[in-house]
């Protein structure tokens, strides 16, 4: 038998082939790495110019944003918001007098070049050219539609909006490094960002960044601005070509004679060839219904302290560690739920002050009786609800139940708590007082007088109502008229009267520094900083650099009509008038204040009267014990006679009569420009209150015949002879008041002698 013996064999070492694999496996993986590593050297150069281009668009958009008048500014020292246009070289500001001159130099040194009609700017960022091109499309507000068109449909002198897009590109052929040894050539090519950016041209302070400020120094755009109309509006001149006045307050009542939340705004605005608004501070009163929490584990959980005016803006209030509440209903104002949180005081804050305390509480008028001394709700201001006696009821528990009234404010776009409204004066007025401006000239002297007054009587502490012993002064004995008269002869049977209050905010010990300061001819800067008032602790109580020096500017008051919110009664009673006084009602849909005529003859006294505080505003039931009524009165005398005319006003009379048969005089209708007009049983009377007074008659008909009016003294102006529907209109400019300005109705043709 044979056997075969094998044996393995181990190969040592590596063969031609497979080397050969391993050196191609190798350099692919080498050629890979080399790809790899210059992709992203290349990648990342790329990001880094992309990231450049995108800091040069925003820039110019932040810089668009901060333009500091809607028209063009001829001066050429502000960017205007007609300057943003296709064209990006209107954004260069040449006059080099200004701070703000060719503010795009910020951004470097750039070239302009024009192709083709497209205007580029080029600036150079880390050897690198960035060409920049704008489009700015223009869109209007179509009401009809309800929405925004590029179609100016209204004859619109600015746009409301802009659509801004920005192209930044480059193109970049330089050879870079990969690594010590290696570059790549071709660099990184062609690109390009886009950006776009809805501007708007109802701009604000704070628009845009600090790019296009100066420390303390903000852009606001010059936007024009219309004062309202007296007497409901009325604009209190500060000084200085500046003036003030207040909206007319609009209720909105969730529910009633309970939950109600009012608006109105304060405008601030100067006033040359133009008038130009300066600032708003947007007010609202809330009444809510609430539920009272003990203060929380942090302050974030609780609620702010009062937001306070500093000079020249309110300040944002901080949060401290204290009770706070929580709305109770979703049927009440969207604001009760800040309202409920914040309207409490106690805990402790960095911007409490022991010097002056006032600043941390939200009524700093209140009696020491009025807040918690001890337990969970330690200084805090005592909170009521009403039992089913209709009787106030402490609420003192965690997790009652109270009623509540706040007033806020809006601030950086938020509306805060701010500390409660304080009405110092109130006075009530006739009918057609504060309609002239001589008369507008001696109200607004009377309260700039009275509240500089009142703040030359601050002192530490002055808010102490026990004695209160700075008052807001009365107005002198014959400074207003005292009576009004409800002129019978006229054919009327009513009068609206009308009632102003005048609100002062509390003013802290360094806000009243501050006036006293600039009273004292010293400069805002050094005012702002407190040079010379030992005990200067706030350090927000500075004036913007571009704020006036103006005092009036400064001290936090504002007068307000209070016609449609205060309370108004008569006495004696429906005697000779009765004076109307509905429920409150939305936008004022409700009357109040008017004098009905009851009887003839005789004479009533009629008194508006409502609570100091935001309560005031809202017209609704007391919150607690420290309610605080107050009003003024009026004389209102009913008579027959004639009264004799405002100085320098005339007085024009005269018959309606008619000539044609079947047709009765009486049956005519009168309408008055630049006059006060009333038609009376026998014809009319006219107060003259302009320039080119125009008396224009109406409703005279007669099936198939032609009417004309016609008069022998009176000059026709105009005439309408249409069979349905004629009228004619008489200039009463040179008419005589001594004699009888009769109208007469005649057919076809006018025949009237005159007498």
């Amino acid at each position: 038998m044979n056997h075969q013996v094998y044996t393995k064999s181990y190969q040592k070492g590596f063969n031609l082939l497979e080397v050969l694999i391993g050196v191609v496996i190798f350099a692919v993986g080498m050629l890979a790495l080399a790809q790899l590593q210059g992709g992203l050297t290349r990648s990342t150069a790329d990001a880094n110019v992309r990231s450049v281009a995108s800091n040069i668009a925003e820039e110019i958009i932040e810089f668009e944003k901060g333009f500091g008048w809607l028209d063009i500014d001829i001066t050429g020292e502000k960017l205007a918001y007609a300057n943003i246009t296709n064209d990006i070289t209107d954004l260069q500001i040449t006059n080099d007098g200004d701070t703000y001159n060719d503010p795009l130099d910020m951004m470097g040194s750039y070239t302009t070049t024009t192709t083709d009609g497209v205007v580029t700017l080029t600036f150079i960022r880390g050897g690198i050219a960035y060409s920049v091109t704008q489009t700015a499309v223009d869109y209007f507000y179509d009401h009809d539609a309800g929405d925004f068109t590029t179609t100016n449909n209204y004859s619109a002198y600015f746009s409301d909006l802009k659509l801004i897009t920005l192209t930044v590109s480059w193109d970049d052929t330089r050879e870079f490094a990969i690594d010590d040894t290696q570059t790549t050539t071709g660099g990184l090519g062609t690109g390009s960002i886009t950006m776009s950016n809805f501007l708007s041209s109802a701009a604000s302070q704070t628009n845009s960044l600090s790019l296009t400020q100066e420390s303390n120094n903000q852009i606001a755009p010059i936007v024009p601005f219309t004062p309202g109309d007296n007497p409901d509006i009325v604009a209190l001149d500060l000084g200085e070509n500046r003036f003030k006045e207040s909206s007319l307050p609009e209720p909105d009542v969730i529910r009633s004679d309970e939950l109600v939340e009012t608006r109105f705004d304060v405008i601030t605005y100067a006033q040359s060839e133009s008038n130009v608004f300066l600032r708003r501070e947007e007010f609202i009163s809330v009444s809510c219904t609430c539920e009272l929490n003990v203060p929380p584990g942090s302050a974030a959980s609780a609620g702010r302290r009062p937001t306070v005016w500093a000079a020249d803006e309110y300040e944002e209030p901080e949060f401290a560690i204290k009770p706070y509440g929580t709305s109770t209903s979703n049927i009440q104002s969207a604001f009760c739920d800040t309202c409920c949180q914040d309207h409490h005081d106690g805990g402790t804050a960095s911007s409490d002050q022991a010097g002056d305390p006032g600043r941390s509480l939200y009524s700093p008028w209140r009696a020491a009786a009025d807040y918690f001394t001890d337990g969970s709700f330690n200084g805090d201001h005592k909170h009521y609800s009403y039992n089913n006696q209709g009787a106030l009821v402490l609420a003192d528990t965690d997790g009652d139940d109270y009623v509540e009234s706040c007033r806020l404010v809006r601030k950086d776009g938020f509306f805060r708590v701010a500390q409660d409204m304080r009405r110092e004066g109130l006075n009530v007025f006739a009918y057609d007082y504060l309609d002239h401006s001589d008369e507008i000239a001696v109200y607004s002297g009377y309260v700039t007088d009275a509240v500089l007054a009142l703040e030359a009587d601050m002192t530490d502490g002055y808010e102490d109502d026990d004695p209160q012993l700075v008052v807001l002064d009365e107005p002198a004995a014959d400074l207003f008229p005292e009576s009004t008269i409800l002129p019978t002869f006229l054919g009327t049977d009513y009068q609206q009267l009308r009632s102003r209050g005048i609100y002062v905010d509390y003013m802290t010990e360094d806000l009243r520094f501050m006036v006293d300061c600039l009273q004292a001819d010293q400069s805002k800067e050094t005012c702002s900083h407190g040079s010379g008032h030992a005990t200067w602790e706030n350090p927000t109580i500075e004036l913007d650099t571009l704020s006036s020096e103006n005092v009036l500017t400064i001290i936090p008051f504002y007068d307000v009509q209070m016609t449609f919110l205060n309370r108004w009664v008569e006495d004696p009673p429906n005697d000779p008038v009765d004076t109307t006084n509905e429920a409150l009602a939305t936008e004022n849909a409700h009357s109040r204040g008017k004098a009905e005529l009851i009887t003839v003859l005789g004479t009533s006294i009629v008194e508006a009267s409502g609570d100091r505080s935001n309560r005031g505003l809202t017209d609704t039931d007391p919150i607690d014990n420290s309610s605080d009524i107050t009003g003024n009165s009026i004389e209102v005398v009913t008579s027959d006679e004639v009264p004799d005319p405002p100085e320098g006003t005339s007085v024009i009379t005269g018959d309606i009569l008619s000539g044609v048969t079947g047709f009765r005089a009486t049956n005519v209708d009168i309408a008055a420009s630049q006059m006060a007009c009333n038609r009376v049983s026998d014809g009319y009377v006219c107060f003259i209150a302009g320039s080119s007074p125009v008396l224009t008659v109406s409703g005279y008909t007669k099936p198939n015949t032609k009417l004309v009016a016609c008069s022998a003294t009176l000059t026709k102006t105009n005439a309408s002879e249409s069979s349905g529907a004629p009228t004619a209109s008489f200039s009463l400019a040179d008419a005589d008041s001594n004699v009888s300005n009769d109208i007469v109705i005649q057919e076809d043709v006018c025949t009237v002698v005159a007498p």
